[in-house]
């Protein structure tokens, strides 16, 4: 009987140190750095520990109601530049709105960034 008991303690003891190691070393950020600015450039980064992130950036921009309001994806404006998307140049339909960046990583979720804006006028 405590040949049982001290398995299922040691059984028990292995998985929580699993479950942590698990939930502990993987971190994902996304950030957007840059002036606010028509004309002006954005660009995301991305940093994974203990994971990956794949394939590239999305954009978004807040709707008319502010940051809370995400309107569509910023993808057939013709204002995303380079081939990775981390670039976004503003353009004038931005003015008075947020913009994020997200990417996807390898275990299927998207990481947003904080929110940038509102946008200025040139």
């Amino acid at each position: 009987m405590k040949r049982t008991i001290r398995g299922f303690g040691i059984i028990a003891v292995v998985a929580i140190a699993g479950f942590t190691f698990v939930a502990c070393g993987t971190e994902h950020n996304v950030s957007v750095s840059g002036t606010p600015r028509v004309g002006h450039t954005l660009t995301a980064t991305s940093e994974a520990t203990g994971g990956s992130f794949e394939g590239n950036f999305s954009w978004q921009m807040s709707g008319p109601d502010g940051p809370f309001n995400w309107g569509n994806p910023l993808t057939n404006w013709g204002n995303i530049t380079g081939g990775s998307r981390q670039n976004l140049e503003l353009r004038t339909a931005t003015v008075g709105r947020y913009i994020r960046a997200s990417r996807r990583t390898s275990g299927g979720d998207t990481i947003f960034s904080n929110p940038i804006g509102p946008i200025q006028a040139p």
